[in-house]
C-alpha cells in the first residue's frame, strides 16, 4: 500500500511518521502546488475534503514513477534542523530590533529596544 499526502509542514510529519510506522510500501509527501496544477491539467471544479483525497489518489497513480518516497529524518537530523530554525529566529528578530532603532526617537525606547538586542545576542 502507497500513500501520499500534501506537505504542509509540521501538520503532515506527525501523519507521515504514524503512516510510515505501520509499515506502508511508499510514502510520499508532495508540494500542494504540484497537486493544484495535476488538478487543472485534469480540469477539476469540484472543491471539497472527497474531491481532494479522489485528486491526489489520482494524482499518485499518475505519478508515483517520478515521485521519491519520504522517509522520517533521524532524532539528529530533526534537532539539528530545529536548532537552525531557532537561530535563524533570532537573527531575524534582532534584524528587526535593530531597524526599529533606527527610527526610536523615544530616549526609553530605544533603551528598551537595545536591552532586548543584548538579551537575544546571550
Amino acid at each position: 500500500i502507497s500513500a501520499c499526502l500534501e506537505q504542509t509542514g509540521h501538520y503532515s510529519i506527525a501523519i507521515s511518521k504514524a503512516l510510515h510506522q505501520h509499515g506502508l510500501h511508499a510514502l510520499f509527501l508532495v508540494n500542494p502546488r504540484r497537486i493544484k496544477a495535476f488538478g487543472n491539467q485534469k480540469l477539476r471544479r469540484n472543491k471539497s475534503d472527497t474531491a481532494d483525497a479522489r485528486l491526489i489518489a489520482r494524482f499518485l497513480v499518475a505519478e508515483q514513477n517520478d515521485l521519491t518516497p519520504w522517509s522520517p529524518k533521524t532524532t539528529e537530523n530533526e534537532q539539528l534542523t530545529e536548532l537552525v530554525r531557532y537561530t535563524e529566529s533570532i537573527t531575524r528578530e534582532i534584524a528587526k530590533l535593530k531597524t526599529k532603532c533606527e527610527s526610536a526617537i523615544d530616549p526609553i525606547v530605544l533603551k528598551s529596544l537595545k536591552r532586548r538586542i543584548k538579551s537575544e545576542q546571550k
